[in-house]
């Protein structure tokens, strides 16, 4: 009976410790997007929303916004950087693009940025933009087609972010696990209604705390949309989140912010 005993107890101990150590780990360990950012144009404070992805491997910089280049550059990251994904031409996107790309080449001796795109427009788009301040562009920067990384997938929001502007939100399957990344998107209902999310995705939404404002989702027609979904707001003010606000914000999850380790 004691042996008996003691077998169960040391069964129940061990599938304790195993789901605790699971749980640690996922907890703590470094998650495959890091945000660098989670503001929007109007709040630098909280640096313009971009992210790192790791996946195969490589380092993947989504958007470089005016805040990003001295983020890079504060937390020693420039010379870690792969390749760029640009969701679109607004300046907290793409405002310190052109100083990163010249950094990447002249300070390393790099070679060319190589800049993934996710269309054919939105390459054209971003070889208009940049040639304004880098008139030998094919020297500095490599375009390349999101298809070389089948894990992501774009997501064409064009218009629904602001009228005739191409934007790009973005699926990614990473570890087996599934992300949604909104890029910045008006309609709450596009990715409940594009992407079929379940409740094990991790969603990342652009969030705006102001009805009146349509670029950006609402918080209240996201919680209606997304009901029941693991969603993360970004691209915003988190001090001006409402009580009524049930949304997790990615400002105020650690665990998916950048930490210089």
């Amino acid at each position: 009976m004691f042996l008996s005993n003691f077998v169960t107890y040391s069964n129940l101990i061990g599938s304790i410790y195993f789901q605790l150590n699971n749980w640690w780990c996922t907890l703590f360990s470094k998650k495959p997007i890091q945000f660098l950012g989670t503001g929007g144009a109007f709040e630098p404070e909280f640096g313009n929303s971009s992210a790192l992805i790791d996946i195969d491997g490589q380092t993947i910089l989504l958007d470089c916004g005016f805040t990003v280049y001295p983020k890079l550059k504060l937390y020693g990251l420039t010379d870690k950087i792969d390749y760029v994904l640009i969701s679109h031409l607004h300046n907290d996107h793409v405002g310190s693009l052109s100083t990163f790309i010249y950094h990447y080449n002249i300070a390393y001796d790099f070679g060319r940025l190589k800049i993934l795109y996710a269309s054919d427009a939105l390459r054209n788009d971003i070889e208009g933009f940049l040639r304004y301040s880098i008139p030998a562009l094919d020297h500095y920067v490599e375009f390349v087609p999101l298809s070389l990384f089948p894990q992501i997938k774009a997501l064409d929001t064009f218009g629904l972010h602001v009228p005739g502007f191409s934007t790009f939100g973005f699926e990614m399957v990473i570890e087996n696990q599934r992300y949604i990344y909104s890029g910045d998107l008006g309609d709450a209902n596009y990715i409940a209604t594009n992407c079929s999310p379940t409740a094990t995705d991790i969603i990342f939404h652009d969030t705006c705390f102001y009805p009146q404002v349509k670029a950006h989702a609402y918080y209240k027609d996201l919680q209606n949309t997304l009901k029941g979904c693991r969603v993360y707001g970004y691209h915003l003010d988190p001090t001006m989140k409402p009580a009524d606000c049930s949304l997790n914000l990615v400002a105020e999850s650690k665990e998916w912010l950048f930490k210089k380790e």
